[in-house]
């Protein structure tokens, strides 16, 4: 904003005020010198200067998560099918119940820290977002393990959901893959009770 408003105090009314620099117009900012209106007027009668702060595009400003020699700074467009998958992954990695998508308090944490245009999801979106990736993942798992040439060790496993209270006997399949990473996946599960 400092190279699109000259920022000086009126010394009759004690409020801060900001010059357009490039049509000289005055706009006060009040007495907490927040600059609203100013950038208001950029963006509706210097939208190219307006562009240039990266407003007006959709986009933001984004350190890159694993910034590599290239570029470490770029813009990105809110996405919002990436961010309902986003969540899904999030509920799942986590454990958390399908009614954390509908938090008050997290979308406001969101909207207040991460994303202005962040808006929230139902739990049924979330729910049926969850389930078309079970589906795909299903299908990527079948395909590869079809093609796969190498040898996989298959365990059971039994484990507790501790947010239910239930207990689990699951299918899971370790492998080492071609460029000698291993690999685990579950493959099938089915709620156990042991009495």
């Amino acid at each position: 904003m400092a190279n699109n408003f000259s920022k000086w105090k009126d010394p009759n009314t004690g409020n801060w005020t900001a010059t357009c620099n490039w049509c000289k117009k005055n706009y006060s900012l009040g007495i907490s010198g927040g600059y609203g209106s100013a950038t208001r007027h950029l963006k509706s009668k210097h939208p190219v200067e307006y562009a240039k702060l990266g407003g007006g595009t959709g986009k933001q400003t984004q350190i890159s998560r694993f910034a590599n020699n290239q570029q470490a700074f770029g813009n990105f467009s809110y996405n919002d099918a990436q961010n309902l998958t986003g969540m899904a992954n999030l509920l799942v990695e986590e454990n958390l119940p399908y009614l954390f998508s509908e938090s008050l308090a997290f979308r406001d944490y969101a909207q207040t820290c991460l994303n202005p245009q962040y808006r929230g999801y139902s739990r049924k979106m979330v729910k049926k977002e969850i389930s078309r990736l079970y589906g795909a993942e299903k299908v990527r798992l079948q395909n590869y393990y079809a093609n796969f040439d190498g040898r996989v060790t298959v365990c059971s496993d039994i484990w507790e959901d501790t947010c239910h209270n239930l207990h689990y006997l699951g299918l899971t399949v370790h492998y080492i893959d071609n460029d000698w990473h291993m690999h685990k996946r579950v493959l099938a599960f089915r709620e156990f009770n042991d009495r």
